[in-house]
């Protein structure tokens, strides 16, 4: 089934979850609908109901103190899915992550440091550093200040891009 986008009380997106997840929400009256899927339905034995595609959190308000956590997937959809030295579109399930200060020239494993890459590239740089190989980072790789980033704009489903303009 498809997932469901999750905003908090103030119309922020904060988290997917499955259709079961939102109907527990739902029937718990801890969440409002916004949008649903037109061409999917969830049956009971009794009653009908349109899946939701979009929901919102009644009485809460997302706060992430401690920042996004580091993940491969974060850093794909924070990269938009390409190359940050070729510009190359890469595929989710094959890419490389890039030290941009080689780790043996004192480079940290941080989202000021690290970068996706196709292999050619990665391979290309080596430990070697941007200025010595000719490559140039456009923009500077830092640590997003949004929360949701488990998705690409160009994976979402429809629904969800008015709500997810604000967070790219």
């Amino acid at each position: 089934m498809k997932p469901v986008l999750v905003l908090d009380s103030s119309y922020r997106p904060i988290k997917q979850v499955s259709w079961k997840k939102a109907m527990t929400l739902y029937f718990q009256d801890k969440i409002e609908v916004i949008k649903e899927y037109q061409d999917t339905w969830i049956r009971s034995p009794n009653k009908k109901f349109k899946l939701p595609s979009v929901i919102r959190m009644i009485d809460y308000i997302f706060r992430l103190p401690w920042g996004i956590r580091l993940t491969r997937a974060n850093l794909f959809v924070r990269d938009k899915g390409q190359c940050q030295y070729c510009g190359k579109k890469l595929n989710r399930g094959r890419f490389t992550l890039d030290h941009v200060i080689p780790k043996s020239k004192g480079g940290s494993t941080d989202w000021n440091n690290l970068v996706v890459s196709c292999e050619r590239c990665n391979i290309k740089k080596g430990d070697k550093s941007l200025k010595e190989v000719g490559f140039t980072l456009n923009p500077k790789p830092c640590q997003p200040k949004t929360s949701f980033l488990f998705t690409t704009i160009e994976e979402a489903p429809s629904d969800w891009l008015d709500f997810l303009a604000y967070t790219y």
